[in-house]
């Protein structure tokens, strides 16, 4: 019997995916149901961030605020 190289290496290529690519996308789902878990876990809690007027403090009032959650704000400036 005589194979076709490029049957023959689609074959390993289709493997690999399988074997890599299968683990991969049910981790990836795992991580997506966790996080979802746990924005869900914040939702209507109240959040107090210092330092909102720039930086950190910003980022983590936006995704606070996303998340579902009521902040308190406190910062030097007011923008």
């Amino acid at each position: 019997l005589q194979f076709n190289r490029n049957r023959m290496s689609d074959f390993r290529v289709n493997s690999l995916w399988a074997t890599i690519g299968l683990p991969l996308g049910i981790l990836s789902f795992f991580v997506y149901l966790i996080s979802r878990k746990k924005k869900e876990q914040v939702k209507d809690k109240v959040v107090f961030i210092t330092g909102a007027s720039s930086g950190l403090g910003e980022a983590c009032a936006e995704v606070f605020y996303d998340a579902g959650c009521k902040i308190i704000l406190s910062g030097r400036q007011v923008k």
